[in-house]
């Protein structure tokens, strides 16, 4: 461009624009040159389109028409536009009526290549071209014409399935399909189909993706190029003779949870007719008894396995699955597995509640454990609990004892699950009434006794809090209070009946005697003796009495004596002095001692003088005192 030289202005006032385009190959312009008499030209527009790249299209991609619109320098409006069909290959020349002002004045040109389907192959963006005389031969400004077309944004490309399997002489159909940046799936695209074995498969159709396999067993890896957008994918296509067996190679015969997948992989190993590892080839796993594999269908490897993982059905026991060869579904193997329990899910006690009316009852509870498909669970431990141990105790196999009056919940748990509480609630029920002390008490004249009774439930327990009215058949002979206290009155028999009150009517009586008590003491008369001579004796007496003075009849009394060289007594309490001095005697009974009785000795005394006297010089003289002994003296009783 000459930006110096004047515009000159054409006739009739029309200005041209002239657009080279090349042959489609190189899409480059050859000498620049326009085609138009410069003498008769005007200022003109000069172009040459250039692609950003080579690329390979496929045949209903390839340019068949050609868009222009020029604009001047910043504006929107349009001054003139075209379409013209275009022939790849061939050198295309275009020239539009423009009008230009000056020049150097510029515009905007954009191309757009379009198919034969009308699908837009090509664009370029707005490229500023400046105007310049026609007779000045200056090089062409290029327009770089970028790919627009099917596949433009696309971040990547997959073929699928990207591993199969076809048979000799067999054909396959593979698909690729394109993916923009957020994993949206594009439409049709231009995909380049190769291969890199074509000793093993052969293109059949490029424009689907069919190839054919020949002869030989082998893998072949074909590869689709999506060429615009510079991305390709390798699919491995295996070529073999068709399945012959089909085996286990491993997760036979596990054991696992309902609903839970074994720890092992199920796998299968599928032959060829020649006795060889098939690569490629699809198993379909099929479980029973509701159960699910990672995937329903596995295609072999390069070694001719494939396996899956096997999750176990709902239903306990044995459980079977069938792998089977989609090509040859004849041919199948059949793999087990025993399914055990699942995870605990709940726990069910029943009954659902229980009352208790007497203390020391008992009730068994059952616990039903099941998992989350309902099958039964038997826990390895199971821990019972009881809200409130005071009123209900439960045992670790689920017995249940009634404690005291109140309510409880009983749960039970196992690896972190705990059943709803039953709720337990003792309440007793007087059945009867109890009175102490039994029939055949004796009670002594004057003795007070406590009477105690008490309502009690069915299985004798009392029940706390009964109220009692007493009664006595005899009050004359015993007598008794409203605090259930009775004292012996007088001799005889007589019933004591507790009455419970509120109307039920229970009661419980106890029949017994008024009489003496147990032998309590020994009362010895008399209670002391005195002898004044030897050999001379006195009878002692005894009478037996119970606590309360009642006398007691006493019978095989032994008596002994402190000093028998004093007083000896008798097996019937005759006591007889032997010597003087002083001794004590006792009566025993049953253990029984009685208090002592004083025995003294002593001949009898004289005094001389038997009065004081005065001597002569003004004293005072004692008596002397003078013994004598005699055998033929009583004894003086001091009573």
């Amino acid at each position: 461009m000459n930006a110096s030289r004047p515009s000159k202005r054409r006739p009739g006032g029309r200005w041209f624009l002239l657009a080279g385009l090349a042959s489609w190959a190189g899409l480059s312009c050859g000498d620049g040159s326009s085609g138009l008499d410069p003498r008769t030209a005007g200022p003109v527009l000069s172009i040459a389109a250039q692609a950003a790249q080579e690329v390979s299209l496929p045949p209903a991609l390839r340019p068949a028409r050609l868009e222009a619109r020029v604009r001047p320098e910043g504006q929107e409006r349009v001054v003139a536009d075209t379409s013209l069909a275009v022939t790849p290959g061939e050198r295309l020349e275009l020239v539009l009526a423009v009008p230009i002002r000056n020049e150097d004045e510029v515009f905007e040109v954009q191309l757009i290549l379009r198919s034969e389907g009308e699908t837009e192959v090509f664009r370029s963006a707005p490229t500023p071209v400046p105007a310049h005389r026609a007779d000045d031969l200056i090089p062409p400004t290029p327009v770089l014409l970028e790919y627009s077309g099917p596949g433009l944004g696309a971040s990547r490309l997959e073929i699928t399935p990207p591993l199969s399997a076809v048979l000799l002489g067999e054909q396959t159909s593979l698909e690729a399909v394109a993916y923009e940046e957020d994993g949206t799936a594009m439409g049709p695209v231009p995909v380049a189909w190769s291969t890199l074995d074509p000793e093993l498969v052969t293109l059949v159709d490029s424009a689907t993706g069919v190839w054919e396999a020949g002869d030989r067993r082998g893998l072949a890896r074909i590869v689709g190029t999506l060429d615009p957008v510079g991305l390709a994918d390798t699919a491995v296509v295996f070529v073999s003779p068709p399945p012959g067996q089909i085996s286990r190679a491993g997760g036979n015969n596990q054991d696992g949870s309902a609903g839970a997948a074994l720890s092992d992989e199920v796998r299968v190993r599928v032959r060829g007719t020649d006795g060889e590892d098939l690569p490629g080839q699809e198993v379909a796993f099929e479980p029973g008894s509701g159960g699910s594999v990672s995937s329903a269908v596995a295609v072999t490897n390069d070694r001719g396995r494939a396996g899956v993982r096997w999750t176990l059905g709902p239903v306990l026991g044995d459980q079977v699955l069938v792998a089977r060869v989609v090509s040859n579904p004849e041919l199948t193997v059949t793999f087990q597995a025993v399914a055990g329990a699942a995870a605990l899910a709940s726990i069910t006690l029943t009954p659902g509640e229980l009352a208790f009316d007497a203390l020391t009852a008992t009730a068994t509870l059952t616990a039903e454990a099941v998992d989350i498909f309902g099958n039964r669970v038997t826990p390895d431990d199971l821990s019972w609990e009881s809200s409130n141990r005071d009123a209900v105790r439960v045992s670790q196999s689920g017995v249940v004892t009634a404690r005291a009056n109140g309510v409880a919940q009983i749960t039970a748990s196992a690896d972190g699950v705990t059943s709803a509480p039953v709720r337990v609630v003792v309440e007793q029920v007087a059945a009867g009434v109890e009175i102490e002390p039994a029939p055949g008490w004796e009670v002594a004249r004057g003795e007070e006794r406590e009477f105690r009774a008490s309502a009690v439930d069915r299985l004798g327990q009392p029940l706390e809090g009964s109220s009692i009215e007493w009664s006595s058949s005899d009050p004359g002979v015993l007598a008794i209070d409203d605090d259930g206290i009775a004292r012996g009155v007088a001799f005889g028999s007589a019933t004591v009946t507790a009455r419970l009150q509120g109307g039920s009517g229970l009661s419980a009586t106890s029949q017994g005697t008024v009489g003496v008590g147990p032998l309590e003491s020994l009362v010895v008369t008399p209670g002391s003796i005195a002898f004044d001579a030897l050999t001379v004796s006195a009878p002692l007496s005894v009478e037996g009495r119970d606590a309360f003075g009642n006398g007691v009849e006493v019978g095989n009394v032994s008596w002994s004596s402190s000093d028998r060289d004093v007083a000896e007594v008798s097996d019937d309490g005759v006591v007889t002095a032997t010597g003087q001095g002083d001794a004590v005697v006792r009566a025993r009974v049953d253990g029984i001692t009685s208090a002592p009785v004083s025995v003294v000795v002593a001949s009898k005394v004289s005094l001389s003088p038997s009065s004081s006297t005065q001597p002569e010089d003004g004293s005072t003289r004692a008596p002397t005192a003078t013994w004598s002994t005699t055998t033929d003296t009583g004894a003086e009783v001091i009573p």
